[in-house]
């Protein structure tokens, strides 16, 4: 999925107008982790899982900027967007 096409989604799935992005989106995304609420700290572990975005609810500033210049890949859905994922509030998950 190119990176257009995941922003998509993602805001689509997760009913969000705007996508934040700490660090830079792959030109391909082909496997990402989600964590809900504040999930950053599982970012080393999705990246040594082979995920190449992490999904999450929410990241502070300066967690943003580590991300940023870290050379990893963050998507921030919104804290109460990430938890609704596990309500049933979103269709029954992601199908792709």
């Amino acid at each position: 999925m190119d990176p257009e096409e995941f922003i998509t989604f993602i805001k689509s799935f997760f009913a969000l107008a705007v996508l934040p992005v700490a660090g830079t989106l792959p030109k391909a995304i082909e496997r990402v982790a989600f964590c809900s609420g504040a999930g950053l700290s599982l970012l080393p572990a999705a990246s040594r899982a082979g995920a190449q975005v992490l999904i999450t609810g929410d990241v502070t500033y300066h967690g943003a900027l580590d991300v940023s210049q870290g050379g990893g890949c963050v998507a921030i859905v919104e804290h109460y967007s990430s938890g609704c994922f596990f309500g049933g509030g979103r269709g029954g998950g992601v199908g792709r």
